[in-house]
């Protein structure tokens, strides 16, 4: 059993490394700035096979050097400064450490600085060029669903708990207006209906939890913005359907939605990131958004569904979090992240479920994983681990911010906690 002494020291250094490394950093995806790279996405023809894996499999055996050697930068991403920003605020909130919410103020102004203008409104990307195969390419720092919902769901919790700077109202506003007005939006034949990923998605494609992760921030908005309530209220209901008509018999979500012409699979932090929102939408259903009796039985019994999917399925006895139901390899950080976030989210919001499918003792067996495979002495996190080798990258999107805030929400979840 981890003990509370150990969790901080964890939590500490994790919070040192990056301190010292910056907020420039690495990240998994940005070696697709790279022409060869995005050359080798464009098509899957035999040539540009050979050579993706080939490329792929030099940066798997020497990810740091090889990314030094062809001279990538490490970079800012806004989806990394909004979980740290989390982070600090929540550190605050929880211990009372004053220099954390000096941090996590100029965070947040740090975000509200660094938004990209669209059509319709604002909202954050990727900070390299991003090739996606029959999807095309989305330029640097191009708004996105994801980034821009994760990053909105950061600034609404800085509002909630009355630390908003000037304009930051205006800056949620314009991006709620990208999310809402500028994404594509598609249905199905039962009338069912989802947004794209990016404004160039004109295929008709959804990932499954961006549109909980939307789901989610509509509702947050409806609270917030009177004006706009029956609109983004609208918008979250419909979105919320969605992800609860694309679960599976099992509880489990593909990446892609069934009438999604991409193949797709079932992965492990992808199902937290659902997971994770599902449950913030149950707690406010709980407190004060106004969702109709079948709407809130829908969610309960998805939720459970998902919960239990997820502790039988896609975590080893050990505490692994799989990459997919069938194969354990590579065991991803972010899943270990996404997954101590998701089920410590439940537990805070439903205790029943929290007991009933015994999740705290889930998140103890991801914890002991985690710290004892996962972390170097350093604080550092490795990205990948595939048995036979551990790949370091030292990302603050992908491993140490998410990880350092899954710390804090552990160390508050498991107080007084004994198995």
């Amino acid at each position: 059993m981890v003990t509370f002494d150990r969790l901080r020291v964890s939590f500490y250094r994790s919070l040192e490394f990056i301190e010292q490394r910056g907020l420039s950093t690495y990240d998994p995806y940005d070696i697709k700035s790279l022409k060869l790279i995005a050359w080798a996405l464009e098509s899957n023809s035999i040539l540009r096979l050979v050579l993706r894996y080939g490329l792929y499999s030099v940066f798997f055996m020497a990810p740091l050097q090889t990314r030094r050697l062809l001279r990538i930068q490490p970079r800012i991403t806004a989806e990394g400064v909004a979980f740290l920003a989390e982070v600090y605020r929540e550190y605050y909130e929880f211990f009372g450490h004053h220099e954390a919410k000096r941090r996590a103020l100029f965070l947040l102004s740090w975000l509200m600085d660094h938004v990209e203008t669209s059509k319709y409104g604002i909202g954050w990307g990727v900070p390299y060029r991003w090739i996606r195969g029959s999807l095309g390419a989305v330029p640097p720092n191009a708004p996105n669903a994801h980034t821009t919902a994760v990053c909105v769901d950061v600034l609404l919790n800085f509002i909630s708990c009355g630390w908003g700077k000037a304009g930051i109202d205006n800056v949620v506003r314009g991006a709620m207006r990208f999310l809402a007005n500028e994404l594509f939006f598609f249905e199905n034949e039962e009338g069912l209906g989802c947004f794209s990923y990016t404004s160039f998605d004109q295929i008709r494609t959804c990932v499954v939890n961006t549109n909980a992760d939307m789901a989610l921030v509509f509702f947050r908005a409806s609270l917030l913005f009177h004006d706009k309530r029956e609109i983004y209220h609208e918008l979250g209901e419909k979105l919320l359907w969605f992800v609860i008509s694309e679960q599976g018999e099992d509880g489990s979500w593909a990446y892609f939605s069934k009438f999604s012409n991409m193949p797709t699979i079932i992965d492990g932090y992808h199902t937290a990131m659902i997971l994770r929102s599902l449950a913030q939408i149950y707690a406010l259903s709980r407190e004060n958004l106004s969702l109709n009796g079948g709407l809130v039985a829908a969610l309960t019994k998805t939720l459970r569904k998902g919960v239990s999917f997820y502790v039988t399925s896609l975590v080893t006895k050990d505490g692994r979090p799989k990459f997919t139901p069938h194969r354990v390899y590579p065991v991803d950080i972010l899943s270990c992240a996404l997954g101590l976030i998701a089920l410590s989210d439940i537990c805070e919001v439903n205790e029943g479920m929290c007991k009933e499918l015994k999740i705290k003792m889930v998140i103890e067996r991801i914890l002991n994983y985690s710290l004892s495979r996962m972390q170097r002495k350093s604080g550092e996190f490795y990205y990948r681990d595939y048995g036979i080798k551990r790949m370091r990258l030292g990302s603050l999107r992908w491993a140490q911010a998410p990880m350092s805030l899954a710390l804090l929400k552990v160390l508050h979840v498991l107080e007084g906690y004994e198995e």
